[in-house]
C-alpha cells in the first residue's frame, strides 16, 4: 500500500479532492492482494463502473472475477496489477481513464498507463487476452467533451499493440456525448439497462476461444427499481434485483463491508451472491437495506428463496449515533422483512464491526449486546461474532476491513454455511 501511496503522491498531489476516498481504494487493493487470480479465470478492471456489478452473475459464470475500484486512476492499475498478472488468467477485459479525466489528468498520461499495463501482460503473462474496453460517455463534472478524443488515442495503442479494442461509447451513448436517456441516474454509473447491453455486447469476446459459454443473465424487459435512490446505490439496487436467486444460494445482504466482499471467491462458491449496498465507510443505512430485501428475492420471475442470508448492518446507524432503543426497533424491523421474504432461508446475523472512534465503538457493542438478544429468541435467526477475532490491527484498515480481515470472516462463514 506505500507502493500506492507513493505514486498518488508523485502524480496526483495536486488533485486534493482524489485524496478523499483513498481508505476506500486502499482498502479494495489489500482485498485483492489476498484473492489469488487463477489460469481459469477472467479479470474485469475498471473504476466504479466496474466495481459497483456482479459480473460473475449477470454472464453466468463464477469464473469472473471483478478488481474495480471505485475512484481508481491509472497509475493506481498501473501500481497495483501484480496480483493479476502473476496470476495468469485466461483473459482481461480493461477499462481506464475514467476517473483521470474527472481529475484533469491529460489523455496522454492515460494512454501511457495503458501502454505499461499492455506491455506488462504481454512481457510476464503472454497468454491472457487482453481486451479494452472504451470510457463509457458522460457529461457527468469535467468529463463531458474529453471522453471521444481520449478513446481515439488510446484505440490507436491498443491497434499498435495488437490487442481488441471494445466501442462502448457508441453502443451505451445518445450521440451526443451522454449515456442513452433512462440507463443513468448521474450520466455516469449505467442502471440495469446498461449493463444489459454491456453484457450482451461482451458475450462474443467472453465466449472466444473458450470451451464454455457465457450468457447474460438479465431478463429481456424489466422495470427500473430503485426506490427513489437515484445515484448509484439505486442504479446497483435495480441490476442485482433482476439476478436470479436459487434455492441452494447464500444471499450477503448489507452496506459497504458486504459490498466489497469478493464472497464467490472468498467462499470458493457460486452460491454466493453479493447484495450489499455503497462504497465508503459505512455504506447504506439500514433503512435502504430494508428497501431492498423484497426487490433482491424477487425481483427476478425465476427467483426462488435462498438457503441462507447472510446479513451485516448497523455501522452507519453508529456513525449517527442512533440511541440502543431505536437501533433494538429498527433491527427487528429489518429481520422481519427478511423472515417475510425469504421464510425458508436461515439468517447469519453478523455483529457489528468495532469503530475507531472510541465513543462510537461503545455504540457499536451495546449495538452487539442488543443483536445477541434478538437472536437468542429469534429459531431462524444466529448470531455470528466477527467483531472479537477482527479487533487485532492486521483485520482493519481504519473502519474498512482488510484482506486477512475478509478471510478471517469467511473462514468463520465456512463452518456455519
Amino acid at each position: 500500500m506505500k507502493k500506492l501511496a507513493f505514486i498518488l503522491f508523485l502524480t496526483l498531489s495536486p488533485i486534493l479532492t482524489l485524496k478523499a476516498d483513498l481508505a476506500f481504494r486502499n482498502h479494495r487493493y489489500n482485498v485483492f492482494s489476498v484473492l489469488p487470480v487463477l489460469p481459469d479465470q477472467i479479470v474485469m478492471m475498471g473504476n466504479s463502473i466496474t466495481n459497483m456489478h456482479e459480473w460473475w452473475e449477470a454472464l453466468g459464470d463464477h469464473r469472473i472475477v471483478n478488481r474495480g475500484v471505485s475512484g481508481a486512476v491509472s497509475d493506481e492499475m498501473v501500481a497495483n496489477m501484480d496480483p493479476i498478472v502473476k496470476g495468469h488468467p485466461a483473459k482481461v477485459f480493461i477499462m481506464i481513464g475514467t476517473n483521470d479525466i474527472g481529475y484533469g489528468q491529460s489523455r496522454e498520461h492515460i494512454a501511457e498507463n495503458l501502454q505499461t499495463i499492455l506491455n506488462r501482460f504481454k512481457l510476464e503473462s503472454p497468454i491472457t487476452r487482453v481486451y479494452v474496453q472504451s470510457i463509457l460517455p458522460s457529461g457527468n463534472g469535467s468529463r463531458g467533451g474529453k471522453i471521444a478524443g481520449v478513446n481515439e488515442l488510446l484505440k490507436t495503442v491498443c491497434r499498435k499493440a495488437g490487442v481488441t479494442f471494445i466501442d462502448l461509447y457508441n453502443l451505451l451513448g445518445d450521440g451526443e456525448g451522454h449515456l442513452k436517456a433512462g440507463w443513468s441516474f448521474d450520466d455516469l454509473h449505467p442502471k440495469a439497462a446498461g449493463y444489459q447491453a454491456w453484457c450482451n455486447t461482451l458475450l462474443p469476446y467472453l465466449n472466444e476461444g473458450m470451451d464454455y459459454t457465457f450468457s447474460c443473465q438479465y431478463p429481456q424487459t424489466f422495470p427500473d427499481i430503485h426506490e427513489g435512490y437515484t445515484n448509484s446505490w439505486g442504479a446497483r439496487m435495480g441490476a442485482l434485483s433482476l439476478l436470479p436467486v436459487k434455492k441452494d444460494d447464500i444471499v450477503f445482504i448489507g452496506d459497504e463491508m458486504i459490498h466489497s466482499g469478493e464472497w464467490h471467491e472468498l467462499l470458493g462458491s457460486p452460491r454466493a451472491k453479493n447484495r450489499g449496498t455503497g462504497w465508503g465507510y459505512p455504506g447504506a443505512d439500514m433503512a435502504l437495506i430494508q428497501k431492498q430485501i423484497s426487490h433482491f428475492m424477487h425481483g427476478n420471475e425465476n427467483s426462488v428463496c435462498p438457503q441462507a442470508v447472510v446479513l451485516y448492518a448497523g455501522a452507519q446507524e453508529a456513525e449517527n449515533r442512533m440511541d440502543i432503543h431505536n437501533f433494538e426497533i429498527k433491527y427487528r424491523e429489518l429481520l422481519t422483512t427478511l423472515h417475510e421474504q425469504a421464510p425458508e432461508a436461515h439468517i447469519q446475523v453478523l455483529t457489528v464491526l468495532r469503530n475507531t472512534d472510541a465513543e462510537k465503538d461503545t455504540l457499536v457493542q451495546a449495538y452487539n449486546k442488543v443483536l445477541k438478544t434478538i437472536c437468542k429468541k429469534d429459531k431462524k435467526a444466529s448470531l455470528v461474532d466477527i467483531y472479537t477475532p477482527l479487533c487485532s490491527p492486521e483485520m482493519m484498515m481504519e473502519n474498512y476491513v482488510s484482506g486477512s480481515g475478509y478471510l478471517k470472516i469467511a473462514e468463520i462463514l465456512k463452518c456455519l454455511l
